[in-house]
């Protein structure tokens, strides 16, 4: 009897656990479909996995990413400022990251600026985060140059001086062609009208 006892233990024990099971295969399905590029398919799981309450951070992270996967920027964004908030230091490094690229895409530099920079206080080493940092930067500072009013550019008067000798140059080139043309249609008995066109 006993001997009975203890092979059922282990099944008993897995029937017991089994309700927590579900969110893991949810989650790994919805991985799965989502590395096969079935967002649809992977969205349903994602969200019945949530339905569960357990890990929301990581299925809110995985939601996030769908959402931008499918183009829907408000979704992906909220998603992602649900899972930045995760205890887990790479969840929410992952979340600040995607969310700072997604604004960047949306030209919304300085939110994108801000949110690199939260990523980097917990992961200081990741280069690809600085270098999305200093890029953002870099287009913050471009937008505020493009944005300065227009001082107007003072004369130089050497160029106005270089100007008008141009001028007198293409003039005297004008007149000195025109009397070339001009003996050249004596000879050949050409009309006024060639003339007339320089």
């Amino acid at each position: 009897m006993e001997k009975r006892f203890l092979i059922l233990i282990p099944f008993i024990l897995l029937l017991v656990s089994c309700s927590d099971q579900g969110i893991y295969i949810d989650i790994f399905s919805g991985n799965y479909a989502y590395s096969r590029g079935e967002y649809q398919d992977a969205n349903l799981l994602y969200i019945k996995a949530s339905h569960r309450g357990i890990y929301p951070d990581y299925v809110a992270y995985n939601l996030g990413n769908v959402y931008y996967s499918l183009g829907e920027a408000a979704p992906a964004l909220g998603k992602w400022e649900e899972s930045s908030l995760s205890k887990n230091s790479d969840v929410a490094f992952s979340s600040l990251y995607n969310k700072g690229v997604l604004l960047f895409e949306l030209s919304r530099y300085e939110e994108a600026f801000a949110s690199f920079k939260e990523a980097l206080e917990i992961n200081p080493s990741d280069i690809a985060t600085k270098i999305d940092l200093e890029y953002c930067l870099l287009k913050m500072n471009l937008r505020n140059e493009s944005v300065k009013p227009v001082v107007e550019v003072k004369k130089n008067p050497a160029d106005e001086a270089r100007k008008a000798d141009a001028m007198r140059v293409l003039d005297f080139v004008k007149r000195i062609e025109k009397q070339t043309l001009k003996a050249e249609t004596a000879e050949s008995g050409s009309t006024e009208e060639l003339l007339n066109d320089w």
